[in-house]
């Protein structure tokens, strides 16, 4: 049995790849994070404020 798909379904076939597109690159920007936090680690929240000025 074939897996055709309607025409309706085709039509915004373009805007799932966006889609897909822009979750690959937040997936490989969160993998990128995680290898830093591993590497490098982190800082405190009192440090952060600090580094960012907030009072």
């Amino acid at each position: 049995m074939s897996n055709i798909k309607p025409i309706s379904d085709l039509r915004n076939y373009a805007a799932i790849l966006d889609k897909q597109k822009a979750l690959n690159q937040l997936l490989l920007k969160l993998q990128d994070a995680e290898k830093s936090v591993a590497a490098e680690g982190t800082i405190s929240a009192d440090d952060l404020e600090a580094e960012l000025g907030v009072l």
